[in-house]
């Protein structure tokens, strides 16, 4: 409700303000506290929703709509993990509110209309990106291809920011893996996955260039290794036993690289030493490999 006690009317400027604290709140329990996490998003969007009923007629602020969005972005995206009732339809629901947000953002004339947005841009895409898993083949499709489209716009703007690679590499890899399968879902070898893949381990490589501490790193080699691992079991259902093999070596490498910026963390020598076995597999399954 409004400010009790007949104090002046509460602001939108501090109802933002509001908002986003809750949305800090949110963003540090999302992982281990998801339930909590909704609730504070919930409240977050709440705040944003009454600070734009009393806003001024006439105006608009494009902070609060991008505050908006991610706010819907990181609701669906918590809530898209959940498995509670409803918890689909409404991660459906937030994820629509934050790409119509996005779209207003970048795309929508005349309000504050910013081409150059380029957080609108990566979130757009990141979120595009995770809401196309799960997706039938062809939509899962022309979600990612519009992720990589506004990744790249993003990618155009902020070239030094590392984290719209990461998600364009991870969207790419997605991209690959899909096309990796025909419509019974069949392994297949396709020249345009192998192009997409392709492209994800240069965006992967160009991470690692740009990131300054290990911990970003480690991120970047450890998604880096999963898309080679995803890609070598799609090759190794294929009958390609030598790709699988080669890209089984190169995802050891990768993992060789985290073992040495992170020597005692135990996930770290377990992922190699699985990785190391499956390239044994392959070279043990196909013949001479080289």
């Amino acid at each position: 409700g409004g400010g009790g006690g007949g104090g002046a009317p509460v602001t939108w400027e501090a109802l933002v303000k509001q908002g986003i604290e809750l949305h800090d709140k949110a963003d540090k329990k999302k992982e281990s506290d998801p339930a909590s996490a909704t609730a504070w998003l919930r409240e977050a969007i709440q705040r944003y929703e009454a600070a734009e009923k009393v806003m001024p007629e006439g105006e608009s602020s494009l902070d609060l709509k991008y505050n908006m969005g991610v706010a819907f972005g990181t609701f669906a995206a918590v809530l898209k993990k959940s498995d509670a009732r409803n918890s689909k339809a409404q991660a459906d629901e937030a994820f629509a509110a934050a790409c119509n947000l996005y779209s207003e953002i970048t795309e929508q004339e005349p309000v504050q209309y910013d081409p150059t947005h380029a957080d609108a841009l990566n979130n757009w895409g990141a979120i595009l990106s995770l809401f196309a898993d799960g997706l039938p083949k062809v939509d899962a499709v022309a979600f990612l291809g519009d992720a990589c489209e506004k990744l790249t716009r993003a990618n155009a703007l902020a070239p030094a920011d590392f984290e719209v690679v990461n998600n364009h590499a991870d969207a790419l890899a997605s991209w690959g893996e899909l096309l990796s399968a025909d419509a019974q879902g069949n392994a297949v070898l396709s020249p345009e996955a192998e192009a997409l893949w392709q492209q994800a381990y240069e965006k992967y490589a160009q991470v690692l260039s740009l990131t300054q501490y290990d911990c970003d790193k480690v991120d970047c080699l450890c998604n880096w290794n999963d898309a080679l691992q995803r890609h070598a079991a799609k090759r190794n259902a294929a009958g390609d036993r030598a790709g699988a093999y080669s890209l089984y070596q190169a995802a050891t490498a990768r993992l060789e690289e985290v073992v040495k910026k992170q020597p005692f963390e135990c996930d770290g020598l377990v992922a190699l030493a699985e990785a190391q076995k499956s390239a044994a597999e392959c070279a043990g399954c196909g013949g001479s490999l080289g």
